[in-house]
């Protein structure tokens, strides 16, 4: 029974485990506590507002340099192709396709690790008000991701995650 299929075809059976929507009420919490954090920083001091204005980018433009290093300096993510998105709370600069759940949560933790330590090398430099503001969208940004993905590997630790713009769905191999 051929089926025009060559010999040498893969074929790959995925079953499909979980789906976490993002629904709209969590990203409107998410947007309203970055958006009362912008508010606080501006009574705080003007610089904490020009901070956040900074930190968005900057931030999401670490984690592109340091998603490069991990892919140049690990030989097992060069078969991942990534792009930018905009949805939240998966913003930035994400995989395109299948990618194991262990590897994602380790590329995160990473993120997280090496980020926190770099922000945390400019605190001699900026402001308090402007250090506070990028270590809150560093954090702001990762935690949502962090726990998802633990959810996650807690019902399958070797599965393989797919983000779309609704939903970030788990399946298994």
């Amino acid at each position: 029974m051929n089926r025009g299929l060559s010999e040498k075809a893969t074929i790959y059976n995925y079953t499909l485990l979980k789906k976490c929507g993002y629904g709209k009420l969590p990203s409107s919490i998410y947007i309203t506590i970055l958006l009362l954090w912008g508010a606080g920083c501006f009574l705080w001091h003007y610089s904490g507002a020009l901070g956040l204005l900074l930190a968005l980018p900057a931030v999401h433009g670490l984690y592109y340099v340091l998603i490069r290093l991990i892919k140049r300096f690990t030989p097992w993510s060069a078969d991942f192709s990534w792009l930018w998105t905009k949805n939240l709370p998966w913003n930035g600069y994400l995989p395109e396709g299948y990618i194991r759940n262990r590897f994602l949560l380790s590329i995160h933790m990473h993120l997280l690790l090496t980020g926190a330590a770099i922000i945390g090398a400019a605190y001699i430099w900026v402001p308090v008000p402007v250090f506070a503001t990028f270590m809150f969208v560093h954090i702001w940004t990762l935690l949502p991701r962090l726990w998802i993905l633990q959810q996650l590997k807690q019902v399958h630790p070797h599965g393989l995650i797919k983000i779309t713009a609704d939903e970030l769905l788990l399946y298994s191999t």
